[in-house]
């Protein structure tokens, strides 16, 4: 089996001298234990002399067999461990940049047997304070099915389905934004087809706003929500359908105020995807995807009139096409870009690039992990992953 190697010019923000290697992980138990997940690397990368791949290898295959697994017979033994085998391929990644294995047996979904999820298209992701996740997801079978719930400190067991059912998960589910307001947590949700909600964490609706906003006549295919903390207002990004940004108030009236429009002059949008508070400027940055590039907008706190376009970083820049989504990680401000065309950017304070992972070229399970849609970088630099088409939710962990 010989490991995929890609190579790339990018400058790569990491001063250690490191030994690329290429690696096979392959993880078969036999006869003893079944239905195991090895651990996939996606980044072979490692430095000269360590040992804690090793280390953790043995690491997760100990757990596995702490927590014991059901039998079956040896055929499918035989079977499922062929399937493993086929995934377990080491991807070498450009750069000098973090390295990634990514992790099956963590975010399951919910066991069949008890209610479960067909993740037609996975869409957006929120990790709150305390280190609960959740995923905003279409479900091909069951539209009153939307919002999955990891927890912390049981990321490996079945998430658990949260929400009220189809009122929140009509019309295509897509963007979803956390904001700390009035001593709560609270979670802001677009719907593609028009739909518009605030619920709390658990996903209990505290508004909806139905239609296109008051006296709007261009197309309406809103994406995504963010806001400036301590602003009474709430920037839509309509990436689907006007390319603009319209202001809301977080009690969900629509101002009359809204900006951008289809283009490529600076403050034009060609599927303006998310808008999100980089708070390392105090400024909003819009992922402007078909334009190829992330650009950064002044605001006023208390004017929903003002939005002053200041600089563009292209996509290119930092190795990617196609940005979906900027998270920015607090205090560090560390940065991680998922990009449709199939690599994650992590960058640094200043916007230089920490990690390339080509996760699109890993051929992880059929379908590999194809149009990156959402990524959230927690605080032990792993980061959470969910894909567009097909529907899928990862978690993938920093080795190096």
């Amino acid at each position: 089996m010989v490991p995929f190697s890609y190579t790339s010019s990018l400058p790569i923000a990491h001063s250690r001298s490191v030994t690329l290697r290429s690696f096979v992980v392959v993880g078969v138990v036999g006869v003893l234990v079944s239905n195991f997940s090895t651990c996939v690397c996606v980044q072979g990368a490692r430095e000269s002399g360590s040992s804690r791949w090793e280390e953790y290898a043995g690491q997760s295959m100990l757990s596995l067999l702490r927590r014991g697994l059901p039998r079956t017979s040896p055929q499918t033994q035989h079977d499922e461990a062929q399937a493993h085998m086929q995934q377990a391929r080491a991807i070498v990644m450009p750069g000098e940049g973090w390295t990634y294995a990514y992790e099956p047996i963590m975010l399951p979904l919910p066991a069949e047997q008890d209610n479960s999820v067909n993740v037609s298209n996975a869409h957006g992701i929120e990790v709150f304070p305390n280190g609960n996740i959740v995923v905003t997801y279409q479900d091909g079978s069951d539209e009153s099915k939307c919002l999955l719930k990891w927890e912390r400190g049981a990321y490996h067991r079945p998430a658990k389905l949260i929400g009220p059912g189809a009122r929140l998960c009509k019309g295509v589910p897509h963007g979803l934004r956390a904001a700390q307001e009035d001593g709560g947590l609270y979670l802001y949700h677009a719907n593609n087809q028009q739909s518009l909600h605030k619920t709390r964490s658990d996903g209990t609706v505290v508004w909806q706003d139905l239609g296109p906003p008051a006296g709007v006549s261009a197309p309406f295919m809103p994406t995504w929500h963010d806001a400036q903390p301590g602003s009474p207002y709430v920037y839509l990004a309509d990436g689907y359908g006007s390319s603009r940004i319209y202001v809301y108030t977080r009690e969900g009236r629509y101002t009359g105020q809204f900006f951008g429009g289809a283009g490529t002059d600076h403050g034009k949008f060609s599927t303006c995807h998310a808008i999100t508070w980089d708070w390392r400027s105090s400024e909003f940055v819009v992922s402007d995807r078909e334009n190829h590039r992330l650009e950064w907008f002044a605001v006023n706190a208390s004017d929903p009139s003002v939005f002053e376009y200041k600089r563009t970083l292209s996509a290119e820049s930092i190795g990617i096409q196609r940005p979906c989504n900027v998270r920015v990680r607090s205090p560090d401000g560390v940065a991680i870009v998922p990009a449709l065309e199939g690599n994650v950017a992590i960058v640094d304070r200043s916007n230089r690039v920490l990690s390339l992972v080509n996760v699109s070229g890993s051929d992880i399970g059929p379908s590999g992990w194809l149009h990156p849609h959402d990524a959230f970088l927690l605080p032990n630099d792993d980061f959470v992953l969910v894909t567009w088409l097909p529907g899928r939710i990862g978690y993938f962990r920093r080795m190096r």
